[in-house]
């Protein structure tokens, strides 16, 4: 089994990137007073210990897909898992934000974290780029 060159390398990268999410979501991890980014999409039929599933799941995607050569899977999963989670503390921003007082959350810059990245990835993608010039 090889890694998938320079795509596989990334995959490892974003694998690295979705555990340290998934630690950081565990319901013993969280803080008891969560951004609000956080709280808007625990507040339906799923607790924060899901979310944190999923980041695992998309790190063992991005796992897999390291080695394999069809991996646009992989990226989609990456790239899903980040955007919900960019527009979350984007909403919780707007959500936040009160007509006449300066706005006290950062959670913008939280959801820019995600969301840039994730636009990125998409943007080279072979969908965009073509596949001879995305490798």
């Amino acid at each position: 089994m090889r890694i998938n060159g320079a795509r596989g390398y990334a995959l490892l990268i974003g694998a690295v990137f979705c555990l340290t999410r998934a630690l950081a979501y565990f319901s013993a991890f969280t803080p008891d007073d969560p951004p609000l980014g956080l709280t808007l999409i625990t507040q339906g039929l799923v607790n924060i210990d899901f979310y944190a599933g999923l980041w695992s799941v998309v790190a063992v995607f991005c796992i897999v897909g390291a080695f394999k050569r069809r991996d646009s899977w992989s990226w989609a999963a990456l790239v899903g898992v980040m955007t919900l989670w960019g527009l979350a503390y984007f909403a919780g921003w707007v959500y936040s934000v009160q007509p006449g007082d300066p706005p006290e959350s950062r959670e913008w810059l939280t959801a820019v974290t995600y969301l840039a990245p994730a636009a990125i990835i998409g943007i080279l993608s072979p969908q965009f780029v073509g596949r001879k010039n995305a490798t």
